[in-house]
């Protein structure tokens, strides 16, 4: 405990404490300053900085990674061999926070010169440590803020402390100018100017602009702007049994000139993740599209997109084409159809022949072309007559009227009754017999019961009743 008395007595010698001869006996104020000394170089191996530089000192939880828990930026001017000293938190009013020691963790520092790459980390010991002892004193047990503060009369002049010694801190000045409001930028290692960064408000209020100075939300971007990486909009919450949440929304907004009100409406499409059947073993989520007009109330709009890549439609949903599909019918010699759900079209096999089975047609038939068959064709009539009025090749025909035969040139046999009478039977040559008897030529006739042969032109010719 007594080294850090030591300690604070001599971050007292140099801070800048404003306090009066009054109070100097009654009041001893822990100075919210760390000395830091260190070394600059450029890290190509070029040497030193020759001029005064801008140096980012950094706090951080762990040696490697992670985000800073503190931080300022301070103009050093180092020595021919790059050496150099500072006071940590002098940039600031409140200096370092003395929570930043509170807990038993270790501190590392960081320090990165303007245009270079990060130093290794140096972990401070002991002596920051020591502003944590503030908190430590009590009076009667009870901590300072239990008491109430009285304001001094009267100050010390900031460049002198209590005892008329002269304490001003050898900062290197920081030249440039900048606009309220303005996140700063180094323009050079010692000129601070405008960044694009503009922020209005403060705290839970505050808006970030860039490349604008009204902005409209917590960031607002105006210009394209690139994402090398996962651009996510997490869900609004957790979900438990009772609900889901749905996803932040993304908008896309245009504007319409409205004619009847003679103002500029918003249109608004909104796109979002919703949950489906929170708390079944079914659960799962869809994309929905909503929309809104003017300050109107976002509402559903039927369209959107299952987790399995399936449309839903809004309701009159028309496809491209002239008409609507309310429904499927089957025409002629078609069976199924439907309006909802899978339809299905099949063939009636009762009207529609198949290529590659027994087929029977009930109709007359109609064929254009030939028709070449390797199989057998049964059939009951012919051009209207039955099977029985037509001769056959491989059996006996009996012919019940007389038939005609046309040979070579003129000739012509008729077989039957060629003008010979009741009780005869002939056979007619048209020329080609001689008289036979009392019967004229060129017939042949002769009795039923009779039998008759004769040789015409060497045909044997054999006659039975």
């Amino acid at each position: 405990m007594r080294s850090l008395t030591c300690t604070f007595l001599l971050f007292i010698v140099f801070s800048v404490i404003t306090v009066s001869p009054a109070q100097q006996a009654s009041t001893t104020a822990v100075p919210n300053l760390i000395n830091y000394s260190g070394t600059l170089a450029l890290s190509n191996g070029s040497g030193m900085p020759a001029k005064a530089v801008g140096v980012t000192f950094a706090i951080y939880r762990q040696q490697d990674d992670g985000a800073p828990l503190w931080l300022e930026t301070q103009n050093v001017t180092p020595d021919s061999t790059g050496h150099y000293s500072v006071l940590l938190g002098s940039t600031k009013a409140e200096g370092i926070p003395a929570d930043l020691f509170s807990t038993p963790e270790q501190r590392w520092l960081g320090v990165q010169m303007q245009g270079q790459a990060e130093q290794p980390r140096v972990l401070l010991v002991s002596v920051p440590y020591a502003m944590k002892a503030a908190d430590a004193e009590t009076i009667g047990g009870l901590p300072p803020s239990a008491f109430a503060r009285t304001t001094p009369s009267q100050s010390a002049s900031s460049g002198q402390s209590s005892s008329g010694l002269n304490l001003s801190l050898n900062v290197p000045p920081v030249g440039g100018s900048g606009t309220t409001n303005y996140i700063p930028i180094w323009t050079n290692s010692t000129t601070l100017g405008n960044s694009v960064l503009f922020q209005s408000g403060t705290g839970n209020t505050a808006k970030v602009g860039i490349g604008t100075t009204t902005p409209a939300s917590t960031l607002d971007v105006k210009g394209a702007s690139t994402i090398r990486g996962l651009f996510s909009l997490p869900a609004m919450g957790t979900a438990t049994a009772t609900a889901g949440f749905n996803s932040q929304p993304m908008d896309l907004v245009a504007s319409v000139f409205n004619a009847t009100t003679h103002t500029a409406v918003a249109q608004t499409f909104q796109w979002q993740a919703e949950p489906v059947n929170n708390n079944k073993t079914t659960a799962t989520g869809s994309l929905n599209l909503l929309f809104a007009q003017g300050t109107g109330k976002l509402m559903e709009t039927g369209l959107k997109i299952a987790s399995n890549g399936q449309f839903t439609f809004a309701a009159g949903q028309k496809f491209p084409g002239t008409g609507t599909i309310t429904g499927v019918t089957a025409g002629t010699d078609l069976t199924g159809g439907g309006i909802s759900g899978n339809v299905t079209l099949s063939l009636d096999t009762t009207k529609v022949p198949q290529l590659h089975a027994n087929n029977s047609f009930v109709g007359n038939q109609s064929v254009t072309g030939n028709v070449n068959v390797s199989g057998n064709i049964n059939a009951s009539t012919i051009d209207n007559l039955p099977i029985s009025s037509f001769a056959f090749q491989n059996q006996t025909n009996v012919f019940v009227s007389q038939q005609q035969f046309n040979g070579n040139g003129s000739g012509t046999m008729l077989v039957g009754d060629p003008g010979c009478g009741a009780g005869y039977a002939g056979i007619g040559f048209n020329a080609l017999a001689r008289q036979i008897g009392s019967f004229p030529a060129p017939t042949v006739c002769v009795l039923s019961s009779e039998l008759f042969v004769g040789f015409t032109k060497g045909l044997l010719l054999e006659l039975k009743g």
